[in-house]
């Protein structure tokens, strides 16, 4: 019996991030184009509010392996993660002065399950 590996393609990934220096990683990809290795899932969407609109300048999404930054509209309050690897996240808001930053833990994210973490409101 063959193994479903078989035909598979290895791969290695090397990345300069700052302050870490050179990482590397390994993964496949199986018959059909399936991808495997670390980290790998569906990414998904995240996506909130802000109150008041005007109220955050930036969002960001912290996990021990993953971080993804977007901006907040501050014509709409509107922020969204497009690309989200599954995980479990922190939110961070950028606080638009007066406004303080805000924090939110606990932010889960399941494969291409989108995530609404609802309204933020944002204090002085």
């Amino acid at each position: 019996m063959r193994s479903p590996f078989s035909m598979s393609r290895f791969f290695w990934s090397a990345v300069i991030v700052p302050g870490l220096g050179f990482v590397m990683a390994t993964g496949f990809t199986a018959p059909g184009g399936v991808a495997g290795g670390a980290a790998i899932g569906i990414p998904t969407t995240v996506s909130g509010n802000v109150e008041p609109i005007d109220g955050a300048l930036h969002a960001f999404l912290y996990s021990t392996t993953d971080t993804v930054s977007t901006n907040v509209d501050n014509t709409t309050g509107r922020f969204e993660f497009s690309t989200v690897k599954p995980g479990s996240y922190q939110l961070f808001i950028e606080g638009r002065p007066p406004y303080r930053n805000s924090i939110r833990d606990g932010i889960l994210v399941a494969d291409g399950k989108p995530n609404d973490v609802g309204v933020i409101v944002m204090s002085k």
